[in-house]
């Protein structure tokens, strides 16, 4: 249930019949019931794209020459 002031029940009889389960809850729209996968929102955008790309080749970078005496 969602408490965003535009989507809160409208009076504490109806919060505590959503709570109890004696209502349903109001339908969503398909939208906002599907979430995504962090890692793949954060893919999502260019710049954590370039970003996550630099951290990698920064990693490998950091391991040889860890490796190299």
């Amino acid at each position: 249930m969602e408490l965003h002031p535009n989507d809160r029940p409208i009076s504490v009889e109806e919060f505590r019949a959503y709570l109890m389960g004696t209502r349903e809850l109001p339908a969503r729209p398909a939208s906002q019931m599907r979430r995504a996968n962090p890692l793949q929102q954060l893919l999502e955008s260019y710049p954590e794209k370039v970003f996550v790309w630099v951290l990698g080749g920064l990693l490998v970078l950091s391991l040889i020459a860890s490796l190299i005496p």
